[in-house]
């Protein structure tokens, strides 16, 4: 987002929680935004504080909101990742997708992702399926998939997947996700650690532990429930007989 504003000659400002990983702040500020940071108030998710401070310095200075997961064109526009997606695969020539695996937090890049599957007349992606993957304790689809409604998360536990910690699905972008998803996968801080080093070792690929989940649900072939089913792999542990692709999406880590 910092980039882009300031490609396009836009100061932004972005807001985060004073806990957000320094290379994150850091690299915001390098690419031209001001970072400010919400509090992070015990008992209270930290992004629902964020999202409070972010209207706050809207209306104070100004400037335009954009929410990631309640804004349309935000949504519309994180659906082109599926679409760069579509295009490699077709250079691939991969004949069919049997899944897409997307990080997710308040629903928006899952969201944009089908829309975009749904837009699309290639053949490629007309049985494809789409999973939402999150961290484990901030699973709010696979909670609202099985409620069969939008429910908030009741606590705020620790977790490595700081870029994924909604308080609850957003009320746009669940709109679009809960008749367009196949269902929604949760994975732990250990199988995410597992995908980051594992991406590293052997892909050359630096991962944040948000933009690991996906790869996590894959390695661990999770077969949790989500939206009453069995999620990407079934009870005898077949998985999709097609390809399976994952979105793996931020690199804001550093060594320590």
């Amino acid at each position: 987002l910092a980039a882009a504003a300031t490609s396009a000659g836009v100061q932004s400002t972005i807001v985060m929680p004073e806990n957000a990983p320094l290379s994150k702040q850091d690299r915001a500020q390098i690419y031209g935004a001001h970072v400010t940071l919400s509090k992070v108030i015990p008992g209270t998710n930290r992004e629902v504080t964020a999202a409070a401070e972010a209207e706050k310095v809207s209306e104070m200075e100004g400037k335009t909101l954009l929410h990631p997961f309640e804004d349309r064109e935000v949504i519309a526009g994180q659906g082109t990742a599926v679409m760069e997606m579509l295009q490699d695969l077709e250079t691939m020539e991969v004949k069919e997708l049997g899944a897409i695996l997307v990080p997710t937090g308040g629903g928006g890049l899952v969201a944009g992702s089908a829309l975009a599957v749904e837009a699309s007349s290639s053949s490629l992606l007309s049985r494809t399926k789409l999973y939402a993957v999150e961290p484990e304790g901030y699973d709010d689809h696979v909670t609202s998939f099985r409620n069969g409604a939008r429910t908030p998360l009741e606590a705020s536990p620790p977790s490595l997947c700081d870029a994924l910690q909604a308080a609850a699905p957003g009320r746009r972008s669940f709109e679009i996700n809960r008749s367009r998803l196949a269902g929604a996968l949760s994975v732990t801080d250990e199988e995410v650690r597992m995908a980051m080093k594992i991406a590293f070792e052997t892909l050359a690929l630096v991962l944040e532990p948000s933009g690991a989940v996906s790869l996590a649900a894959l390695l661990s072939e999770k077969r949790r429930e989500g939206k009453q089913s069995v999620g990407l792999f079934d009870r005898e542990g077949n998985g999709e007989s097609s390809p399976v692709a994952i979105i793996a999406s931020g690199g804001n880590v550093t060594m320590d």
